[in-house]
């Protein structure tokens, strides 16, 4: 894929030419809204993962995820009253953004919970053109599906918990170790600080059951085809205008980036 790098790695280089005409891009494909599609996907599942995390879904959420750990509850949209809507879509529709832009983000079920500081870092962006602009993106969830027709896809090490390559025992343990600590993730009434040396156990457990396992770097390409992990619709799109446009690409994921470059 061009400009595209995994676990963390850089994307492609800015240019070191003289300043670039993007104009009939902006035209043709809708840039900078197509430009701006992976930053307001990260903003969007963030929100949606905030608002359920507390919101008073959260406990059966919570209840979901302990009886079948293998299953993340999907997410629903945001549900705001009449009023609230009409007031955050009045907001963009009076913002100097581009039409194609307020028509996106004045669709149903988009919200964003501070769009003035929202709308004024797209009109920014917009403003400063394409040789200040730099996508920096979350990996699993975000750049790949989430879920295909009520069940979720596989992510970068969902796609090593579950392939037939890696013995039986692995997947056992990695199976155990996911039931264990990933209600301790969900949980909305725990901190950060407290979750993290859980998370820290999982990930330290995780990694030394790997290393049993003899894994050959041969196989992930293998892995990557028999899994269900799947980049969502048009972001080839997406990284073919970025790459036009000489914007640099960064991919920063706890992920697995051998794997993720396989993609």
């Amino acid at each position: 894929m061009p400009g595209f790098s995994g676990g963390g790695g850089g994307g492609g280089n800015p240019s070191t030419s003289a300043s670039h005409d993007v104009s009939p891009i902006f035209s043709t494909y809708g840039v900078p809204m197509a430009a701006t599609a992976a930053v307001l996907g990260v903003l969007t599942y963030q929100a949606y993962r905030w608002y359920h995390l507390r919101s008073q879904r959260a406990r059966m959420l919570l209840t979901r995820a302990k009886s079948s750990p293998g299953e993340l509850p999907l997410m629903r949209p945001i549900v705001m009253d009449a009023a609230g809507e009409e007031k955050f879509r009045n907001f963009v529709r009076a913002s100097k953004l581009p039409r194609q832009l307020k028509s996106a983000l004045c669709r149903d079920g988009v919200f964003i919970g501070n769009p003035s500081k929202v709308v004024a870092l797209l009109e920014k962006m917009i403003a400063d053109g394409s040789e200040c602009f730099q996508v920096v993106t979350d990996f699993d969830a975000t750049l790949t599906r989430y879920h295909r027709e009520g069940k979720r896809c596989d992510s970068s090490y969902g796609i090593l918990d579950s392939n037939t390559l890696l013995p039986q025992w692995y997947r056992d343990e990695a199976d155990r170790l996911r039931k264990k600590y990933y209600p301790i993730e969900l949980d909305p009434l725990l901190t950060i600080e407290e979750k993290t040396p859980h998370m820290k156990d999982w990930w330290l457990q995780a990694h030394e059951a790997l290393l049993k396992t003899n894994l050959h770097r041969d196989w992930l390409g293998k892995m990557v085809q028999q899994s269900s992990v799947e980049l969502r619709e048009k972001t080839g799109v997406l990284f073919a205008i970025l790459e036009h446009c000489n914007v640099p690409l960064l991919i920063f994921s706890a992920g697995i980036g051998d794997l993720i470059k396989g993609m």
